[in-house]
């Protein structure tokens, strides 16, 4: 039994306590292996729309499934995953161990702009990039997706996770975590790709361009 985690809130008339050990155990381990490190995480399961919106002060959206607030994880039972959000069932594990990388991703880096690598991280953490597809003519200019307030009006996680895959793949875990952590938290699009051009002499632009010559054209049968 891993004391690192903890449940602290599930309905034993709807789940198994054991059986959710054992997906909250297997999320922390992939996180542990990937960052390398322990901490201390509780983990609430939810029930119904109406626990997430009172948890989160406002009504939320379909396809939010999980969030996390200071050490705790907050995500919907795999019992009603699929019921409670257009997601289905099977990417409850992927979901999970998404919401506990923003976690370890704040000890070890802390939050920053932008929000697609904010959310793309934990993304590669999860490998959230597999199986996933995007068109080329579904691509957004990452400077509308920068802040959180830029993401909020869209978000785009299967840009986020991919083009962050494709960073992994050309520049390592290590030298792209050191540069997310070396960013000022609210560095604007601009200093960002100044930065990056720095860090990996190479412009942002041809990086993106390069990444998009990867992809399908329009008959891609994902959407962002």
């Amino acid at each position: 039994m891993d004391s690192n985690f903890k449940i602290t809130h599930f309905d034993p008339n709807i789940d198994s306590e054991e059986s959710l050990r054992e997906a909250v155990e297997k999320a922390y381990a992939t996180n542990r292996e990937f960052f390398g490190q322990d901490m201390e995480i509780r983990v609430n399961f939810l029930y119904t729309r109406e626990e997430m919106d009172q948890l989160l002060n406002q009504k939320t959206a379909g396809w939010v499934v999980g969030n996390t607030v200071n050490s705790e994880v907050n995500i919907f039972s795999p019992e009603v995953f699929d019921k409670v959000s257009p997601h289905p069932k099977t990417n409850f594990p992927f979901t999970l161990a998404h919401e506990m990388a923003h976690l370890f991703i704040q000890k070890v880096c802390g939050s920053r702009y932008p929000k697609w690598l904010m959310e793309g991280l934990p993304g590669q953490v999860a490998g959230q990039y597999q199986n996933k597809k995007l068109a080329k003519e579904q691509v957004r200019d990452f400077a509308t997706l920068h802040t959180p307030r830029d993401w909020d009006n869209k978000p785009g996680y299967y840009q986020a996770f991919l083009f962050t895959h494709y960073l992994f793949e050309h520049f390592g875990k290590e030298q792209l975590l050191g540069f997310y952590k070396s960013l000022k938290w609210n560095n604007s699009y601009d200093e960002f790709k100044e930065e990056f051009a720095k860090k990996f002499g190479a412009s942002f632009d041809d990086c993106q361009k390069d990444w998009v010559a990867t992809l399908e054209d329009e008959n891609a049968k994902m959407t962002a």
